[in-house]
C-alpha cells in the first residue's frame, strides 16, 4: 500500500508510530529518504497497519 504525507515531520511521526521494531523504522526511514530524494515527494509502500483514507497526512 502506498502511504503519502504532506511533511517529511509527519512522515517521520507514522513511522514511528507504526515500526514494529528499530529495523522497520530505518528502512522505511530510508525508504522515504530515498523517495524523496528522486520524486521530492513524501511516501512510502508499506504492508504495515495504515488507516484507509487514501488520502495525504
Amino acid at each position: 500500500m502506498k502511504k503519502e504525507f504532506r511533511s517529511f515531520v509527519k512522515a517521520l511521526s507514522w513511522i514511528s508510530d507504526h515500526a514494529r521494531n528499530e529495523q522497520d523504522f530505518k528502512l522505511l526511514k530510508e525508504q522515504l529518504e530515498t523517495h524523496h530524494y528522486f520524486t521530492g515527494e513524501y511516501f512510502l509502500y508499506t504492508n504495515l497497519a495504515c488507516s484507509s483514507n487514501g488520502g495525504k497526512i
